[in-house]
């Protein structure tokens, strides 16, 4: 961890440098900072589930996958490309989202310490969030049917964009304040449903095998609810007070709501990451996203992004040593990737 930590103070040190120096010089760096992140991403041979997208890939994905990543590996095979094209589509996609971002390589290098590591453990829910990404600059831009194609083609890649839809129907167009009630309601009901809906797995426990396949993942939620609920509840209460303070001193009024409309979205679905574990990506989903709307907010209010990169930072550094001593989500496999 301790390589991975000096890589990123290094290009932390080169990207506040670049910040000073001309315009050529930037691009030269701008252009091998993107090399890197293509080469980290393309070369991702170490995560838990590549050799199982790569037998995929090779063989019948059909069985396993959505119809959107079925037809994406189809394309690629018609070329008779690798399945490392995969990967590269997925860095060239990231670079693309943050083209026009001014604060960039602030927001790749956060994302290099978290969640990118887990990110490219489940390849079709990163590329079914970017999706999502583009779907919700088309919301900001008014391209109502855009954003809705983005949508669908997300949930093609990785049904879990189902979750989204009602962010979709019942978020999107209210007022802010409005949201606030919103989340704090569904958290509160959410938490409801949770225990009744544990307490009701338990009893149907030996009906199925179904059951009991589902009653394993309860099992190991079991262990962990508490830690998941005040882990991510925390984060997401510490995420609005910083959105909160970077908004009350944006004058122009302009200020890309629907972004913050989806953190609150996702936040207010957190119980239910302690009773499915596999459902704590919904929160880790929204970080490139909050990555973005903070450094955007950061560039309209012309505030030097460097103390919240390294608020961040230590955020982010805390979160990953809170994770791996927990066993939520990081195991030893996917954090050798860090050491």
């Amino acid at each position: 961890m301790l390589k991975t930590i000096s890589l990123i103070l290094i290009l932390f040190y080169f990207n506040f440098f670049v910040g000073n120096c001309n315009k050529y010089f930037r691009k030269i760096y701008g252009l091998l900072f993107s090399i890197l992140i293509i080469i980290i991403i393309t070369n991702n041979k170490w995560s838990n589930d590549y050799e199982a997208y790569s037998g995929i890939y090779f063989e019948m994905p059909e069985i396993y996958a959505e119809y959107g990543y079925v037809i994406l590996i189809k394309i690629i095979k018609f070329f008779n490309l690798r399945f490392s094209s995969v990967l590269f589509f997925m860095s060239i996609f990231l670079l693309y989202l943050l083209k026009n971002i001014k604060n960039k390589y602030y927001i790749l290098l956060l994302y290099l310490i978290y969640p990118l590591v887990l990110d490219l453990n489940q390849i079709r829910n990163t590329i079914m969030i970017f999706f999502i990404i583009l779907s919700l600059e088309s919301v900001y831009k008014n391209r109502t049917i855009k954003s809705y194609i983005y949508l669908i083609v997300s949930i093609s890649i990785q049904s879990l964009g189902y979750v989204y839809i009602p962010f979709y129907l019942f978020f999107k167009n209210k007022k802010i304040n409005t949201c606030y009630k919103y989340t704090g309601f569904l958290y509160i009901l959410n938490t409801i449903i949770c225990i009744f809906l544990y307490k009701i797995l338990i009893n149907i426990q030996r009906l199925s095998i179904l059951n009991r396949v589902i009653l394993r993942a309860i099992h190991y939620s079991r262990s962990v609810s508490y830690s998941t609920l005040i882990l991510w509840t925390g984060l997401f209460l510490v995420d609005i007070y910083i959105i909160q303070n970077l908004l009350k001193q944006n004058k122009d009024g302009d200020n890309c709501f629907v972004y913050y409309k989806f953190i609150l979205y996702s936040g207010s679905l957190i119980p239910f990451f302690a009773v499915v574990s596999e459902l704590n990506r919904i929160y880790r989903n929204i970080f490139l996203i909050k990555y973005i709307y903070i450094f955007y907010l950061i560039e309209k209010n012309k505030i030097k992004p460097i103390r919240y990169f390294l608020l961040y930072f230590f955020i982010n550094i805390i979160l990953l040593f809170l994770l791996y001593v927990r066993g939520l989500e990081i195991d030893k496999t996917i954090f050798s990737f860090l050491i």
